[in-house]
């Protein structure tokens, strides 16, 4: 079984490589200089800060649903 990886960037130009939402978010948390206590907590704050950032309202969870609203609003894109 082949895992397939995709490229995700942030509006810093920071690149992750990911197989899905969870992992993005994980590895994102882990070089967060604020983690949070779990992933969770972690996808609600960064949920209010897109929100802050764009005024659009960002779902929190699960991940898939976070990515998806971050890519929408532009502030990750996927290569």
């Amino acid at each position: 079984m082949t895992i397939s990886m995709k490229t995700y960037r942030t509006t810093d130009g920071a690149a992750f490589h990911a197989a899905d939402a969870t992992a993005l978010m994980t590895q994102l948390r882990e070089s967060s200089f604020n983690p949070e206590k779990d992933l969770r907590s972690y996808c609600r704050a960064t949920a209010r800060a897109c929100r802050m950032q764009t005024g659009r309202l960002h779902r929190a969870w699960p991940p898939e649903d976070l990515v998806t609203d971050m890519t929408a609003s532009g502030l990750i894109t996927t290569e």
